[in-house]
């Protein structure tokens, strides 16, 4: 693939990640404000919105020093580079699964509450699957501090987002 093509594929999938997160940090505002029970056992126990805000800000700062250095040097960054772009890859599909979810779980509580008599609740699977998912996205949170630490993209003066 052409050089042009590779820096335009990694920006839309910094872009898109960047978008993901906004988005999901605004289901989280709507969660807050509901009267929703579970909802708001789901924002306090997971501290979810400080890992979105957190995978946003790193991925800002990818996308600076991508600018600043137009693009990683082909041989001394090579792999450092393909490992970012592959755990930024997995940043985003996990954080795709989570706002899927997200929204999954709102349809749920609301369908489950229009029932007369409410017996098959599928919502407490998806707080589940939610906790599992939310769980792996901060393990891919790690993933990428320590490729941006091995990558000097950021250094550890930076790194502010070592919160675990």
């Amino acid at each position: 693939m052409p050089l042009p093509a590779v820096i335009i594929g990694k920006e839309i999938l910094t872009y898109t990640i960047i978008e993901l997160s906004e988005d999901i940090m605004k289901i989280i505002k709507k969660y807050s404000t509901d009267e929703c029970d579970i909802t708001k056992q789901l924002i306090q126990k997971t501290d979810i919105m400080v890992s979105i805000r957190i995978i946003n800000s790193l991925t800002n700062d990818i996308r600076e020093a991508r600018a600043r250095i137009s693009g990683f040097h082909e041989k001394q960054n090579f792999a450092v580079g393909t490992s970012v772009d592959v755990v930024l890859e997995s940043v985003h599909d996990i954080i795709k699964l989570i706002k899927e979810e997200l929204e999954t779980l709102k349809t749920e509580i609301e369908n489950y509450k229009k029932q007369w008599l409410p017996f098959n609740a599928k919502y407490p699977i998806i707080y589940e699957n939610l906790l599992q998912l939310i769980t792996i996205m901060e393990k891919r949170i790690k993933i990428l501090i320590s490729c941006l630490l091995i990558g000097n993209i950021i250094t550890p003066q930076q790194n502010k987002y070592v919160y675990w």
